[in-house]
């Protein structure tokens, strides 16, 4: 789920971050399966989190960065290591 473009981004990043269309479902579907936000083959920092999730909203894309940003991140369960 999480594989990475030439620049390091994870398919949760490209998708949450396109312009047009409605990638919303996508999203969801992303985040159920456990993807999660890199940039540069690392995950995000809260920092860039919280910068990303700031420009979703600022870009009218409200429900994907309520979802990212949201404690189980769209799953439906908490996911522990064993």
């Amino acid at each position: 789920v999480n594989s990475f473009n030439s620049f390091g981004a994870s398919v949760l990043t490209m998708v949450s971050a396109m312009d047009g269309g409605h990638y919303l479902e996508a999203v969801r579907l992303l985040l159920s399966w456990g993807a999660e936000l890199f940039l540069g083959g690392e995950p995000m920092s809260e920092e860039g989190k919280l910068s990303f999730v700031g420009g979703l909203s600022k870009d009218d894309r409200v429900e994907i960065a309520e979802l990212v940003s949201s404690e189980l991140g769209g799953r439906r369960c908490e996911i522990v290591s064993s």
